[in-house]
């Protein structure tokens, strides 16, 4: 008899530490899975998913869909990133005043960034990515040339016009620091440096 109710308390016992683990627990006990940080949230994913979502290139590859489905999604990290589409027939030349530029080698020039501050100070960061066929997209913020994504923009849709995204982080950066944007599912990650 002893046995048999041994076994049933252990059995108990283990129903008992399975019922009180939580989902997040349990998928972090999975070795193929880790748990990365991303714009302030930790999100736990397959280690291959981890190393596209680390890399600004690769991020820049995945589907608004394959980004939602591990928890990255737009309006990440900042509510104060706003967004906007401009059809091409409505372009009006927007020059920035201090710091811009766009990735001629991986994105054909379609993405860009521009900053606005002084020395260190960065009062506005943009980005704009130009589209033809019709997509849904947000951007994505980087800093230390795309090692920490920092934040996320406003998800936008349209096609034959550029998407913006416009951030206020009102901040100082270490100085030689590469800040980046990348924007979901278009090729491209402009950096600027900030420097004194």
């Amino acid at each position: 008899m002893r046995k048999n109710g041994g076994a049933f308390a252990i059995t108990i016992a283990a129903a008992m530490v399975l019922a009180f683990t939580s989902p997040a627990e349990a998928r972090n006990s999975n070795p193929d899975e880790v748990t990365i940080n991303v714009a302030g949230e930790s999100l736990t994913m397959t280690a291959d998913m981890a190393s596209r979502v680390q890399d600004p290139v690769k991020f820049s590859q995945l589907t608004v869909e394959q980004l939602a489905a591990v928890g990255i999604h737009a309006n990440m990290g900042h509510a104060s990133v706003h967004g906007a589409f401009i059809p091409d027939s409505k372009s009006g030349g927007i020059q920035p005043n201090n710091a811009s530029g766009c990735d001629w080698t991986n994105g054909g020039g379609s993405v860009c960034i521009y900053v606005f501050g002084s020395g260190l100070h960065v009062s506005e960061w943009d980005t704009s990515a130009k589209v033809g066929a019709y997509r849904c997209t947000y951007a994505s913020y980087w800093i230390n040339n795309g090692q920490w994504l920092i934040t996320t923009g406003p998800e936008l849709c349209g096609q034959n016009g550029t998407f913006w995204s416009y951030w206020k982080p009102n901040a100082d950066y270490l100085a030689n620091r590469s800040i980046c944007n990348t924007w979901v599912g278009i090729a491209g990650k402009p950096c600027e440096t900030i420097t004194p």
